[in-house]
């Protein structure tokens, strides 16, 4: 004899759990458009910044040169 609560039985409950739809995976794309400009101006920022220091190093060559010759005069003393 099966025990009855509301008028459904057990195996009418698990049924229902088991008809229950499964969500799909999820996916790591945005789900808006905003989202996907937000990160399109961090990527162009990041990568202005990366051109900025380059183009500093670049231009700090020629410091960098005059130190190590510095350094060579100063051990040939």
């Amino acid at each position: 004899m099966a025990h009855k609560q509301g008028g459904k039985d057990d195996h009418g409950q698990a049924r229902a759990v088991a008809r229950t739809a499964v969500a799909g995976a999820a996916t790591l794309f945005p789900q808006t458009w905003g989202w996907l400009l937000l990160a399109a101006l961090l990527g162009a920022a990041l990568l202005g910044q990366l051109a900025r220091r380059y183009r500093r190093w670049l231009h700090d060559a020629y410091r960098r040169e005059a130190l190590a010759c510095l350094v060579y005069v100063e051990r040939a003393q």
